[in-house]
């Protein structure tokens, strides 16, 4: 049901959860995606963040395996973002990790219960209770918390109860009704609600509630919002909130005002962030009803989506009145269809029908996917050379109502030579190149013709584009130019006219062989944001200082090798990155960047960082990776505002003294250094939180290290053999992962970590575990593996009954012999993996494990199953795999709730009697197993559907399996999961 608040409550648990994840990731409606299973993957991967942070250009899925991931993802709809779910969840093969999914289909999130990690629970969200309703309507119809007076309140009764619980109307009415106080207006709500509730239509019912807040707008609030709705909002054009905010300025006198009045009616709401992809958001009930009020009057919304495969536009082609009415045409041939003689008949259509639509105000052309590669590029070229032979000035002429033109492929398509080419409209021309031509953009008329161009992106995706090696003198003229991408062309000089571009805001360039900026560069007084990617470039401009304005500067594999004097004048830079350039040093000036937030510097020469570092008194995150910086200057410690820090593959020996002066630092990783030791101030660090020394060369660890009284996530990697006695004083310690460290025992104040909650002790040649290690009361998982190290723990103490709040528990890879009869203690334990140790046998108290779902043993040789197993009650899921088990109990049987079983490589010669017992089992695996019948009892799992009998030798099935067989289904078309021990 759409407006029900599935959005809104996924939203709102994702800003609740956040903070306890180290990876998380939001993902809205994702059924607007399109593309393969590997698209959408990819689109949900650039939505990563990491402490709050986006990843997107860094992270890859490999590095997320074992983290602690959040995924929201809204509106799942097929099934192959189902397979995708279940996939992302395998490879994460982490159990904490949590994945939050909003469907309409309840069939397609039950199979999300594939997932091996853990049940997945269904929660149907119901239509709000009538007090919960008025609750919701008064937040918006009264946000201050007053209370309506006198017959309003009667009033309300009638709207909340015509809203019939959906928290889509309430809000839209709430917020109708906010401001206005005329008890006339109100009184004239119910009566239109009432029409609304004799429609028999579900969605046309809803449509007549919101129908009232939109005929309450002014006439151009109507018009903006069926524009928001017809154009703005649709999944197959992708406009950032500043080419929206552009395009409706050349339309709307008051733009901003306008919209402002539809987000407050909650009609529609944006998503921050200049280059958001899809930043307005409309729901589909309220995008539905306005494709229909826009198509019962006549608006002039009307967009045409031509795709090649169709023959529908050559009827278009002959009504010249709706031609007329199209404001969006979105344009898409295939690689396929490129490559076919159709496309000539198709760029015919556009050459003649582009100049009837003189209403047209978006256009959107892609000629090809890259995407699909089905052909070289040699072939694709082919075609376009001889495409462009036969209109060598270009074949589109646009009409002067355009407001936005975006040619994604083929820009050369776009006649520039035409007498007709002046746009006094458009604000935002994209051109994409795969062949070997740009428009001519290098006459000065060209510019001369576009005075209010917002936005110009030029970009070719093969980098031997030999085309537009200049710009024209006359490109400064484009005055109110504020964003401008330039990428893969041949430029090899920008004009000095380049500096008047006085409202240029946003410049990136990449993959130029640009040698060169302009002296006039220093002149761009209103840029904020500015991306230097692969130039040639060895300086920068002496006037680089004077771009006052500038807040980002990214500086990617440009070869500089040195920055000017007056770069540390850029007062209100916060945002720098600096990778692979030849800079052996930083100007003394560097300190002065009294703005500066965020720094990256890394993969160049730096021999030192200047002492004028320490002045950075705003400085807030900083990551050093890959340098050759032999140590940090004594001035660090005065970075008092530095809460991120990252060292990486850094040849430093020694951190300086006032390294404890870092009063507000919370994260912390020191990864790939060869550290003697940390300074015995390291204790001060008394806001550190998340602490992360991986593969270093440190020997011991200060006494000063339990002193951090806020740390809650710690990762240990190192060379040390033994941990300090005052880790015990961690009281805020949550989450601990020591790895790889020649550690032979932990210390007995091991069991004062009473906040401890995840503990992961990975390949550490450990004999004993403390008895304090039972006092761990708040731990909730546990991973004890010796895949790498010898391992001799062959015992766990008898205090690991103690741990009342574990929940899962994992052994893997050691010679433990025997499990402690005090197991049966962890009454809150909901999943065992038990892998490759040397057990024999499980203790009987084994089956009090009253809260155990989830069970795998692996390769062990155990030879029996306690009598006690069948007490699991609550066991769901089972696997059995490499084991020496000749027998399962009798009690077997008794495990009703037993959903999923695999039962491989076992000594079993029969199965119980009571195998017919398992009245909840649906999916069961039988492989490898001496088995000589099937008991009779077989065909009385009613519930089963899902059933593989692989390598068995039995000759014959019971006579009663033909009509059994009938119950079964065949498995999904999927990706089968993948064995992890094989």
């Amino acid at each position: 049901m759409g407006g029900i608040g599935k959005t809104t409550m996924a939203e709102l648990l994702f800003e609740e959860l956040e903070d306890k994840f180290e990876y998380t990731c939001l993902v809205e409606e994702l059924k607007l995606t399109k593309g393969s299973k590997d698209d959408v993957k990819e689109k949900i991967r650039t939505k990563m963040r990491r402490d709050g942070k986006s990843v997107a250009k860094t992270c890859t899925w490999d590095d997320l395996r074992g983290e602690k991931l959040l995924m929201v993802v809204d509106d799942i709809d097929e099934h192959k973002h189902v397979d995708m779910m279940l996939g992302i969840a395998r490879d994460n093969a982490m159990p904490h990790s949590r994945y939050l999914v909003t469907s309409r289909n309840a069939g397609l999130l039950k199979r999300l219960d594939e997932h091996q990690y853990g049940k997945a629970h269904m929660y149907e969200i119901p239509f709000l209770r009538d007090e919960d309703a008025e609750r919701l309507f008064y937040s918006y119809a009264f946000p201050n918390g007053e209370r309506p007076s006198g017959s309003l309140g009667g009033i309300v009764e009638e709207i909340v109860r015509a809203c019939a619980g959906l928290p889509l109307t309430l809000t839209v009415m709430g917020s109708h009704l906010q401001a206005e106080r005329d008890k006339g207006i109100w009184a004239e709500i119910p009566s239109a609600l009432k029409t609304a509730q004799s429609i028999s239509s579900v969605e046309e019912r809803m449509w007549a509630v919101l129908r009232v807040s939109y005929d309450a707008l002014q006439d151009d609030e109507k018009d903006l919002f069926l524009e928001m709705a017809c154009i703005f909002s649709r999944d197959d054009h992708s406009f950032t909130s500043d080419e929206i905010k552009w395009a409706l300025a050349s339309k709307y006198k008051s733009a901003n005002n306008l919209l402002k009045t539809l987000v407050e009616r909650c009609l529609i709401k944006f998503v921050h962030g200049p280059l958001e992809y899809r930043p307005c958001r409309m729901h589909e009930h309220l995008r539905s009803m306005g494709y229909k009020i826009a198509k019962d009057f006549g608006r002039s919304m009307e967009h045409f989506n031509f795709r090649l495969e169709q023959e529908e536009y050559q009827s278009v082609l002959h009504e010249k009145e709706a031609l007329k009415n199209i404001a969006s045409l979105s344009v898409r041939i295939s690689e396929r269809a490129v490559l076919s003689d159709a496309c000539q008949v198709a760029l015919q259509f556009l050459q003649a029908a582009l100049p009837e639509m003189t209403g047209l105000r978006y256009l959107d052309v892609s000629f090809s996917s890259r995407e699909e590669q089905l052909y070289s590029k040699d072939e694709t070229e082919n075609v376009e050379s001889r495409t462009r032979k036969r209109f060598p000035d270009g074949m589109l002429s646009l009409p002067a109502s355009i407001v936005i033109a975006k040619f994604h492929t083929w820009g050369w398509i776009l006649n520039t030579k035409s007498v007709a080419f002046r746009f006094e409209k458009l604000a935002v021309l994209y051109l994409g190149i795969e062949g070997d031509w740009l428009p001519d953009f290098s006459s000065a008329a060209v510019c001369d013709c576009l005075p209010v161009l917002k936005s110009l992106s030029m970009s070719s995706y093969h980098s031997e584009v030999l085309s537009l090696e200049g710009l024209p003198a006359s490109f400064g003229n484009l005055s109110c130019l504020q964003h401008l991408k330039l990428q893969g062309l041949s430029l090899q000089e920008l004009p000095t006219s380049f500096g008047n571009l006085s409202n240029l805001q946003h410049l990136d360039m990449g993959n130029l062989p640009l040698q060169q900026l302009p002296a006039s560069f220093g002149n761009l007084s209103s840029l904020q944001h500015l991306e230097l990617d692969y130039l040639l470039l060895q300086e920068l401009p002496a006037s680089f200082g004077n771009l006052s304005s500038l807040q980002y500067l990214q500086l990617y594999g440009v070869p500089l090798q040195k920055l000017p004097a007056s770069f540390g004048n850029l007062s209100s830079l916060q945002h720098l990155v600096i990778y692979q350039a030849l800079l052996q040093e930083l100007p003394a000036s560097f300190g002065n960047l009294s703005s500066l937030q965020h720094l990256e510097l890394s993969k160049f020469s730096l021999q030192e960082l200047p002492a004028s570092v320490g002045d950075l008194r705003n400085l807030q995150h900083l990551d050093l990776y890959d340098l050759p910086l032999q140590e940090l200057p004594a001035s660090f410690g005065n970075l008092n505002s530095l809460q991120y820090l990252k060292l990486l593959d850094l040849p430093l020996q020694e951190l300086p003294a006032s390294y404890g002066n870092l009063s507000n630092l919370q994260h912390l990783e020191l990864r790939h250094l060869p550290l003697l030791g940390l300074p015995t101030s390291f204790g001060n660090l008394s806001n550190l939180q998340h602490l992360e020394l991986l593969q270093s060369s440190l020997q011991e660890l200060p006494v000063s290290f339990g002193n951090l009284s806020s740390l809650q996530y710690l990762v240990l990697e190192s060379s040390f053999q033994e941990v300090p006695t005052s880790i015990g004083n961690l009281r805020s310690l949550q989450h601990l992962d020591l790895r790889d460290l020649p550690l032979q025992e932990l210390p007995a104040s091991f069991g004062n970590l009473r906040s401890l909650q995840h503990l992961d002790l990975r390949d550490l040649p450990l004999q004993e575990l403390p008895a304090s290690f039972g006092n761990l009361s708040n731990l909730q998982y546990l991973r004890i593996t010796s895949r790498l190290t010898k391992s001799l723990l062959q015992e766990l103490p008898a205090s690991l009954g103690n741990l009342s709040s574990l929940q899962h528990l994992q052994l893997e890879y050691f010679p433990l012999g025997e499990l402690p009869a005090q197991l049966g203690n962890l009454s809150r334990l909901h999943r065992l993996e038990l892998t490759k140790l040397s057990l024999e046998k499980l203790p009987e108290s084994f089956g009090n494990l009253s809260s155990l779902q989830h069970l795998e043993l692996y390769y062990s040789p155990l030879q029996e199953l306690p009598e006690s197993f069948g007490n699991l009650s609550n066991l769901q899921y089972l696997q059995l795999v490499g084991l020496s088990l000749q027998e399962l109990p009798v009690s077997f049987g008794n495990l009703s709730n037993l959903q999923y079983l695999r039962l491989d490589g076992l000594l079993l010669q029969e199965l119980p009697i009571s195998f017919g017992n398992l009245s909840s089992l649906q999916h069961l695996e039988l492989r490898k197993l001496p088995l000589q019948e099937l008991p009779v009892s077989f065909t009385n799992l009613s519930n089963l559907r899902h059933l593989e009998l692989l390598e068995l030798p039995f000759q014959k099935l019971p006579a009663s399996f033909a009509n059994f067989s009938r119950q079964l289904k065949p498995p999904p078309n999927r990706e089968q999961p993948r064995n992890r021990y094989r």
